[in-house]
């Protein structure tokens, strides 16, 4: 069998031809590559190696290697039965799993706060349906979507009203105005010009009761003055 291995040198000496090196300790003719400060990862006895000159020294001198090939068990583990046969690794498993998804949610729940900027009742929907940070994104997104919808909503039909109520303001006719205005007044001068009136006129007016002599003469007056 021949020889394979994996060796990582550090220094590479070339050797031409006619030269001589010398390695661990034996003469050695060029040409040929010499590693140096090596670090051997991996020796293999194959029918193939990469060296085709190479060769196995124990198996060149004809001994006889016995070996017995394990075959694998097929094992049945379950959570329990590797608490039972591993107690302090199964605890510290539990404890180091247990460790790192606490820290997991923590850190998922600040994340989803921080994109729900204050909306509590997002954050407490989001925690309680597990959603992750790019969902709870999302769902924020359409939440201000929807009030900035609303928000338009509410204010066109504010302008809509507005601009009704100015409409009927413009529409209404002067003359009507005018003629309300005139029934008015004339209605209040009618309340005024009754001898009930003019009676209470005299009695509460100084300057009245000065220029008439009596209350009768005030009111034959003020009738003789509707005539």
């Amino acid at each position: 069998m021949e020889a394979s291995l994996y060796i990582q040198p550090q220094v590479v000496e070339t050797i031409k031809e006619g030269e001589t090196v010398k390695v661990n300790g034996q003469i050695l003719e060029g040409p040929g590559t010499v590693f140096r400060k090596s670090t051997v990862k991996e020796v293999s006895m194959c029918v193939f190696g990469v060296d085709s000159n190479t060769s196995s020294q124990i198996l060149a001198e004809g001994k006889n290697i016995t070996f017995e090939i394990m075959k694998g068990e097929k094992m049945d583990m379950t959570i329990e039965k590797f608490a039972e046969k591993y107690p302090n690794l199964y605890q510290e498993l539990y404890d180091k799993g247990k460790a790192d998804g606490e820290k997991a949610e923590r850190d998922l729940f600040n994340e989803v706060e921080n994109v729900c900027g204050g909306d509590t009742e997002l954050l407490i929907q989001c925690y309680k349906e597990g959603k992750t940070s790019e969902e709870a994104l999302k769902m924020r997104a359409e939440k201000l979507e929807e009030a900035n919808a609303n928000l338009q909503t509410k204010l066109t039909e504010a302008e809509a009203k507005k601009e009704q109520t100015t409409v009927e303001k413009e529409t209404v006719d002067p003359a009507t105005v005018e003629f309300k205005d005139d029934a008015g007044k004339k209605e209040a001068a009618t309340e005024e010009n009754t001898e009930e009136a003019w009676r209470e006129k005299f009695r509460s007016d100084p300057k009245v009761r000065e220029e008439f002599i009596s209350e009768d003469g005030y009111v034959a007056y003020q009738k003789r003055n509707q005539k």
